[in-house]
């Protein structure tokens, strides 16, 4: 266990070490030397410009000396006003401090304080001495710095419900064992490093970087029963402290999962993302008015259309990060994709299609003219150009009440789109067009509803 005994002699030494060869710690002598911490005594104090200064960034610090024995493990937890900076040197056999760790960790706020950790596991019998500063020269405060025992779990093979803690040097691999279908949370955290977290398995090859809170790392997935492996890591650093957890989710029984194939109109459809978008056939006998809506609670969605000539996308138009499209379709056959606007494409989602007639034939947009129209929220209307011969044209969407959003497609394959170049929230297209049929977009950037008016002329 860490000794409060013997520290008189190595607090002494400690205070020549750094008087010598301290300009980063020391800022003279007479310095008051460091404060003794053993596990279950937490140190409290104020930083001040009385404490050290720190001559390469103007901060000042505030120091602690402690002894470990070999394998021990501890947590460093320091609470102050500010996010502060926490250094940890072990002192060599003729007392000169050595750094092993360094850096601006994660803060979180608690109790109006911010915290920051750092574990150490002791390679063998030894003296260290940490340093607790701050960020900014003008971070000063009232701190609490304390060392809690660190019961570490052995590496050992996982199952659903599971949370261990373990020190992650490097690249660590542990075997997940999945005895029930179902819908999986696994997060990594960590309040010292950057998370990596990779799964493979039966059908699943998934990686994530900082899919939970903050820098943590969390993969959402569907998971057969079957054997897997976790791929622990880090970006930069040296790593540290970390947390590790595998839970079932709530979720819809993978019987009643649709994750592809045939869109039904008129019925809501439950899928799963699972790393790649989920792809729909949706097929028209007749001329529509169709609505498509796409919503998840696990991820910022996207809807894509395409098919018959018709290349449309949204990522907003429903409720908060939800979409929808509305739009007039001819009879055929269309692909409708639910995408992950965040390239993760994972979680639950749900999707629908609605459609009723539509009569009559597709609007044309001829030059010279205005074509006026209403959006309502997702709606996207489509114009017949007819382009005789190659000649430059500037189309015109402008609107009082929404931001406008203007595309030009020609075979399915958006040309050009404009949101803002018509001045305020109107937009402007110019572009020389080559003879033949073209298809003009007219939809609210972000959004919303109202009336519109449109317009293509020819210089």
């Amino acid at each position: 266990m860490i000794r409060a005994t013997r520290l008189t002699s190595f607090l002494i030494a400690v205070g020549i070490a750094l008087s010598l060869g301290g300009c980063q710690l020391s800022g003279g002598n007479g310095e008051p030397k460091p404060a003794s911490l053993a596990i279950g005594k937490p140190v409290t104090g104020e930083i001040t410009l009385g404490d050290r200064v720190n001559y390469g960034d103007g901060t000042r610090t505030a120091l602690f000396a402690f002894e470990m024995e070999a394998g021990e493990a501890v947590v460093i937890e320091a609470a102050a006003a500010f996010c502060g900076r926490l250094s940890l040197y072990a002192i060599d056999s003729e007392g000169r401090p050595v750094l092993q760790s360094a850096g601006d960790g994660n803060c979180t706020e608690q109790d109006g304080r911010q915290v920051q950790s750092r574990s150490r596991v002791s390679p063998e019998d030894g003296r260290y001495l940490l340093a607790l500063s701050g960020r900014e020269p003008g971070h000063f405060g009232p701190y609490r710095v304390s060392l809690s025992a660190l019961a570490l779990d052995e590496d050992r093979g996982l199952v659903a419900g599971d949370e261990v803690t373990g020190l992650l040097g490097g690249e660590k691999s542990l075997a997940l064992k999945i005895t029930e279908a179902g819908r999986y949370q696994i997060d990594l955290r960590s309040s010292e490093f950057d998370a990596t977290l990779g799964l493979e398995g039966p059908d699943v090859s998934r990686e994530s970087d900082d899919d939970g809170e903050g820098t943590d790392a969390r993969i959402t997935t569907y998971l057969a029963a079957g054997d897997y492996q976790l791929a622990l890591g880090h970006l930069g650093g040296s790593g540290g402290l970390y947390r590790l957890s595998v839970r079932k989710r709530d979720g819809v029984p993978p019987g009643d999962l649709q994750s592809g194939g045939e869109l039904p109109v008129g019925r809501e459809v439950t899928g799963m993302l699972q790393g790649e978008p989920a792809r729909y056939q949706l097929a028209l006998a007749e001329r529509s008015r169709v609505v498509l809506s796409l919503g998840s609670d696990d991820f910022d969605t996207r809807l894509d259309l395409e098919g018959e000539g018709v290349q449309l996308s949204d990522d907003d138009g429903g409720n908060d990060t939800d979409s929808r499209l509305v739009t007039v379709l001819e009879a055929g056959n269309y692909t409708v994709s639910a995408v992950d606007l965040g390239d993760d494409n994972t979680g639950v989602f749900k999707l629908q299609a609605r459609a009723e007639p539509a009569a009559g034939e597709s609007l044309a947009l001829s030059p010279g003219s205005t074509q006026q129209g209403t959006l309502v929220e997702g709606e996207q209307r489509r114009y017949r150009l007819s382009v005789p011969g190659t000649a430059n044209y500037v189309l015109t969407m402008e609107s009082d009440g929404l931001d406008s959003l203007l595309k030009i497609q020609r075979n399915g394959e958006e040309l050009a789109s404009d949101d803002d170049s018509g001045g305020g929230s109107n937009a402007r297209l110019e572009l020389e067009l080559e003879a033949g049929e073209y298809e003009v977009v007219a939809a609210a950037f972000g959004g919303g509803s109202g009336s519109f008016r449109l317009r293509a002329e020819v210089r």
